[in-house]
């Protein structure tokens, strides 16, 4: 009797002593740890006046303008994407250009600080009076970011001239239009 009794009172014993023993800390330690990144979609154009002025001819029987050109402006973006790619979209949001004239709009790398995937410009695209919707200057655009100096992110180059057809053009003063540019959702 006394053995069965030492024997229960060990297993006992060794009920409370085994689980310590299991589930005591050593040298090594585990946690989990939940990253993730969302989709990123950023764009800004820094603060700068574009004037196009088109001046009348100088000589008789020479064309009643030059087409005008400013590549100053630099639209810059931050794009994260999960798969796909983006475009910029640029649409006129306000303002009419005078009859008989056209602006044209070209969206360019300036790879100064550019990392990533750029995409590629659709060249030279008209923002006039007739176009109905926004057009697109830049596709495939993966994930990237431009770069925040000076002359960082794409070159807007701008291009004011007149219309081919020279007798639909009339004088018209200043007029100020917007144009809007957006960066897509990645598809």
């Amino acid at each position: 009797m006394k053995k069965k009794s030492l024997l229960l009172i060990a297993i006992f014993l060794l009920g409370f002593a085994i689980p310590q023993i299991a589930f005591a800390d050593d040298n090594k330690g585990e946690q989990t740890i939940t990253v993730s990144l969302g989709e990123v979609a950023l764009l800004a154009i820094p603060p700068n006046i574009v004037e196009l002025t088109l001046s009348g001819a100088t000589v008789a029987g020479a064309p009643a303008a030059v087409a005008l050109t400013d590549e100053d402006s630099r639209l810059r973006i931050t794009s994260v994407v999960g798969t796909g790619t983006r475009s910029i979209l640029a649409e006129l949001t306000t303002g009419k250009a005078p009859v008989g004239t056209i602006l044209q709009i070209e969206a360019s790398h300036s790879l100064q600080n550019f990392i990533g995937v750029e995409g590629t410009s659709s060249g030279v695209q008209p923002i006039t009076n007739s176009t109905t919707g926004a057009v697109t200057v830049i596709t495939g655009i993966g994930t990237c970011n431009s770069g925040t100096a000076d002359g960082d992110g794409y070159v807007l180059k701008y291009t004011f001239g007149l219309d081919a057809d020279p007798a639909t053009t009339a004088a018209a003063g200043s007029v100020d239009i917007t144009i809007t540019y957006t960066l897509s959702a990645a598809s």
